[in-house]
């Protein structure tokens, strides 16, 4: 059986479209993209921001070079410059007697102009360990520099009746920057001999002092006039460590 066609008369026509309600639409679902584009970079930014401030700046700045690459790992590299420990001394007795928050506000009144000077003679924070402060420099004598601003922040707070004093280890020579810890948890921090003097030196400085070692001191003889030479027989090591005190 042949179907015939209906005539054009019995074809109903379909809807007339409504273009300006489509463009509404359409402007309605761009708006509330663009509004949550806005929102989503905002987050962002926050987070970012957030996790620069608990993040070492050169290893962050790291991270966004090579994230530009599109590799998303740090390789262990050397390092050659100068490494600083800073103690508090006072700090574990001062906890006994203290709360927890008046405890951590008393370290940071130390530790803020302490990290700025750090910043400012171009070094940078690797860590915090507990009432310490591990920074690494580009040269002994920037690290030098650092190490007396923050011997005279410290003590002007003491002059105004701060119970703390610190003391600084400063030492130069060669790490590496590596990946420590497992897949789960990585530090990218500085190992190496060069590392472990400066810490032995900061456990041997008196309070209210530096102890640089020679070729820091060599830098910066004009920083520290005064400076007395000692011979440390330090832990680990065979060879006596010659320092000059502040």
């Amino acid at each position: 059986k042949v179907v015939q066609p209906k005539p054009l008369s019995a074809v109903r026509p379909s809807a007339p479209l409504d273009t300006d309600q489509s463009l509404d639409t359409a402007e309605a679902i761009l708006s509330n993209l663009s509004r949550k584009a806005v929102q989503d970079t905002e987050r962002l930014k926050s987070q970012t921001d957030v996790i620069r401030r608990y993040t070492p700046h050169q290893v962050f700045a790291r991270v966004g070079e090579n994230a530009a690459k599109g590799v998303y790992e740090l390789a262990d590299a050397e390092f050659n410059g100068a490494f600083m420990f800073m103690d508090v001394k006072g700090f574990t007795a001062f906890s006994e007697g203290h709360k927890p928050a008046e405890v951590v506000a008393a370290v940071n009144r130390i530790f803020e102009p302490c990290v700025k000077a750090i910043y400012v003679c171009g070094g940078d924070v690797d860590k915090f360990i507990g009432d310490c402060i591990f920074a690494a420099f580009p040269s002994p004598r920037s690290a030098a520099e650092a190490a007396r601003t923050m011997l005279e922040i410290v003590a002007r707070q003491k002059a105004q009746g701060s119970p703390f004093e610190v003391r600084i280890g400063v030492n130069a020579g060669r790490a590496v920057r590596a990946n420590v810890g497992s897949d789960a948890r990585r530090e990218y921090t500085f190992i190496g001999d060069a590392v472990n003097i400066a810490q032995r030196l900061e456990s041997n400085a008196e309070p209210g002092h530096a102890l640089l070692s020679e070729a820091v001191y060599e830098s910066a003889k004009d920083l520290f006039p005064a400076a007395a030479r000692k011979v440390l027989h330090v832990k680990n090591r065979a060879e006596p460590v010659v320092a000059y005190q502040s």
